[in-house]
């Protein structure tokens, strides 16, 4: 049996996000942090260990992304 995929989804709240998380778990993908990045800690997010980071990117959230 493989490993799940973790996964921090870094998505302002909204539908997008809702659509993303939803198609995470589709795929059988744990989702070790989620919230939009320009709240969430950097530190808090890598101390779950995610392997991936997926990004709804839009011009509010670009600059916060450079953090992670």
């Amino acid at each position: 049996m493989s490993e799940q995929l973790r996964v921090a989804l870094l998505a302002r709240a909204g539908a997008a996000r809702d659509q993303l998380r939803k198609a995470l778990e589709e795929v059988g993908a744990a989702i070790v942090a989620e919230g939009d990045p320009g709240e969430l800690d950097p530190k808090d997010v890598a101390g779950k260990l995610p392997k991936v980071f997926l990004v709804a990117l839009e011009p509010a959230t670009e600059k916060a992304i450079d953090r992670f």
